[in-house]
């Protein structure tokens, strides 16, 4: 018997998908998160979760970052920085999610009543929108506050909770410069849509702090 020829074998692939009852799949995108990585507090009261693309800080090198002018880690337990080049072109300057502990709030009052003065800095105001946040089941006193210097600008929302006699300061700092700035055509506009952007960002850490006891 003669050989048969050697295509015979070869079935076209539209062909094998009908055969096995499947239809032949477009390729699609990945639309899997971000990598995400978890910080545990060195005495094992906290976590939470931050996406690996962002650089993290911890203990005095909270103060030492250099990204903006005014400072986005600012005596910090622990900070977590936003990637800068997300936002490379415009005025955008830095960005970051904070915790620290306040040890001058030694009692609930000093830690919650308001207006909520922050060590070494302003005084921030109760957010009257939104004056709470519940995370992971505890009540955060939520305060906000906006600084300028030098064309330089940092908006910052802090969260607030007494927790087993500690006073727990969760922030998010968002740094830009003004827009005003630079000559036209230099670079393009941070906007409050990217703003907002941002800010829901950082807020998904926010979301994923939890006390461990």
């Amino acid at each position: 018997m003669g050989h048969m020829p050697r295509g015979i074998y070869l079935l076209p692939v539209s062909l094998l998908f009908l055969m096995v009852g499947m239809s032949p799949q477009p390729y699609q995108r990945s639309s899997q998160a971000p990598a995400q990585q978890t910080f545990k507090s060195p005495d094992g009261a906290f976590q939470f979760t931050y996406p690996s693309s962002y650089a993290l800080y911890t203990g005095s090198e909270t103060d030492h970052t250099g990204s903006s002018y005014i400072p986005v880690c600012e005596s910090a337990a622990v900070c977590t920085v936003y990637p800068k080049s997300k936002y490379g072109g415009t005025n955008f300057e830095a960005a970051a999610f904070q915790e620290r502990e306040i040890d001058d709030a030694a009692t609930a009052s000093a830690c919650l009543t308001p207006p909520m003065k922050a060590p070494n800095g302003a005084e921030f105001d109760i957010a009257a929108k939104d004056p709470r946040r519940i995370i992971n089941g505890v009540d955060f006193l939520h305060g906000i506050n906006s600084e300028g210097a030098m064309g330089h600008y940092m908006d910052t929302d802090l969260y607030r909770a007494f927790h087993k006699s500690r006073c727990y300061e969760l922030g998010i700092n968002i740094a830009t410069t003004s827009f005003a700035n630079y000559d036209p055509g230099t670079v393009k506009e941070f906007t409050i849509t990217d703003h907002q952007h941002l800010r829901g960002d950082l807020t998904a850490i926010l979301d994923s702090f939890k006390f461990l006891k």
